[in-house]
């Protein structure tokens, strides 16, 4: 009685660490999946948030308002004094001066 009583509880046995590593197998598949979807629903809320929200700016554009502020500073700093001073120097009209530039800034940037 004994002997059968031992092969059943051993059959039993491994039947249990079967279902168990089953059931371990199953649990970490769906972990993975949780975590794949999850990464896939940040992602898609992150392009709805960004997308036509004029609040967020695209840090990848180079026209983004910040860089144009920049590089009117820097025109008006460096190329912009330099050219009125040199004008002003060869007697030329401040007014006309100041509206040369202008149409040259404004097809350099369009």
């Amino acid at each position: 009685m004994s002997k059968s009583r031992t092969g059943n509880d051993t059959g039993a046995c491994r039947e249990m660490e079967e279902k168990l590593e089953k059931y371990k197998n199953e649990n970490d598949k769906l972990k993975n999946e949780r975590q794949h979807l999850l990464s896939r629903l940040s992602q898609l809320a992150g392009v709805q948030m960004t997308e036509n929200n004029p609040n967020v700016t695209d840090l990848s554009d180079i026209n983004r308002p910040i860089n144009l502020g920049e590089d009117f500073s820097e025109i008006y700093d460096n190329e912009y004094t330099d050219v009125l001073v040199y004008l002003k120097a060869k007697s030329v009209d401040v007014k006309n001066i100041q509206e040369k530039l202008l149409k040259t800034a404004e097809v350099s940037f369009s």
